[in-house]
């Protein structure tokens, strides 16, 4: 499925995310460990400059040979997946280095004037120097390959906690309720070419997810989130004139001409303090009771914090909406000036 073109001068890409509500997940979490070792194996290989300037296409029958997906115990199109969308964090990489040594370049590499003052480019090398960093012929030049040596260096990466998705690699979405999207996708391996079927639920809203997607595992706030591309049409800037702001408590901004901006938030924070104090007394009086009777299941089913968590990470994304909401609304009504 060829990614969709976006026109940057009336849309732009945005990146959502959506929360897990149920589904296989520990089936899903051990796929992703499987994930996280064709990672591991990828870089390892090219991870250097084995793949220099070269496109994902032309690595694929290479590594397919020596690492098949039957090594992974994944299918063929999650494995395909995973293996460009690495190639292409290998060059966004290499594209860091280049910028870096372009700019050494353009500093050392400094054109003949004419009497005019005006630049000769044809008396330089950078457009040689340039030219060389799109292949391997840079290592020709000992001044560019020490540059390349400091700002580029080999690669090697642990994360095992994501799963490339899409709909173009046998992911399936459905839509399950208002707010909530099922993501079917491939498991372990039954028999040949067969695979079993993992089913994730994602609270996402009234946005479908389509085309390439990410399935990642917060180990540390325990969340697994969901993160698909929305195109979203540009707004034009009307805000005309200038005006000052200012933050507050029961409101996210307050503007100079008393306009209110993200009202609310005051009362969202107030609610949240005095429900946690209520439950923080309770929380408390069971702890006391399990600490003096030695009561060691009360620890394990009453005084974990999952659902605790879960409230205040519902707490934070809805202070972060007011505040941004607040931002927007001020910004379409004013330009933005800076001092």
């Amino acid at each position: 499925m060829p990614r969709k073109r976006v026109d940057k001068t009336t849309e732009y890409a945005v990146t959502r995310i959506g929360y897990c509500v149920g589904g296989d997940i520990e089936k899903a979490r051990i796929m992703a460990y499987r994930a996280g070792r064709l990672r591991s194996d990828i870089w390892n290989k090219y991870g250097s400059i084995g793949a220099w300037g070269i496109s994902h296409q032309k690595l694929y029958k290479e590594f397919q040979k020596t690492n098949p997906p039957q090594k992974y115990l994944l299918d063929q199109k999650q494995w395909q997946k995973t293996f460009e969308r690495v190639i292409n964090d290998i060059h966004a990489t290499q594209e860091a280095a280049k910028t870096i040594v372009i700019r050494k370049i353009y500093r050392f590499f400094k054109p003949e004037k004419d009497w005019r003052g005006k630049q000769i480019e044809e008396t330089s090398f950078r457009a040689e120097l340039i030219e060389s960093l799109k292949t391997l012929e840079w290592m020709q030049y000992p001044l560019l390959h020490r540059w390349m040596r400091q700002a580029y260096h080999r690669g090697h990466t642990y994360v095992n906690n994501q799963i490339c998705v899409g709909i173009s690699n046998g992911a399936v979405v459905k839509r399950v309720s208002r707010n909530v999207v099922s993501v079917t996708i491939s498991g372990a391996i039954m028999k040949k070419r067969k695979y079993q079927k993992l089913t994730l639920l994602f609270k996402v809203g009234r946005c479908t997810p389509t085309g390439i997607f990410q399935i990642i595992f917060d180990d540390v706030t325990n969340e697994i989130r969901l993160h698909y591309p929305k195109i979203v049409k540009r707004r034009p800037v009307t805000g005309v004139g200038s005006c000052g702001l200012d933050k507050g408590y029961t409101e996210s901004f307050t503007d100079s001409n008393n306009n209110v901006y993200g009202d609310g938030i005051g009362k969202v924070m107030s609610e949240s303090v005095v429900k946690r104090h209520i439950r923080g007394r309770v929380r408390n009086k069971l702890y006391q009771i399990a600490l003096s009777k030695n009561k060691k299941h009360i620890f394990n089913c009453n005084l974990t914090k999952k659902r605790w968590n879960r409230r205040e990470n519902k707490k934070k994304r809805t202070l972060t909406t007011i505040v941004r909401t607040g931002a927007n609304q001020f910004f379409d009504k004013y330009s933005a000036r800076y001092y």
